[in-house]
């Protein structure tokens, strides 16, 4: 494997792209939320463990997907404030 500079340039993602990243990752955590109670219901877990962890990926997800999204917004208000028409 090549670990030059120009090889890692070329690798990076574009603003955009990241941020369109981090939103799939929080969509991804809201939708693992289903699977979390039905595992912590499987190995019977502690209803407080449960609940605390759909608490937690809700949370980490909602911050995740906003941030992303806000993030994506002000790409755009940019590149429009940025090329006059």
């Amino acid at each position: 494997m090549e670990t030059s500079k120009g090889n890692r340039r070329e690798n990076q993602l574009k603003p955009e792209d990241k941020w369109i990243r981090l939103q799939e990752v929080g969509l991804s955590q809201l939708l693992a939320i289903p699977i979390a109670i039905v595992a912590g219901e499987t190995f019977r877990f502690n209803f407080i463990i449960v609940v605390a962890i759909s608490v937690a990926l809700c949370w980490s997800g909602l911050i995740c997907f906003m941030l992303g999204r806000d993030k994506r917004r002000a790409l755009r208000e940019k590149e429009d404030t940025d090329c006059p028409k």
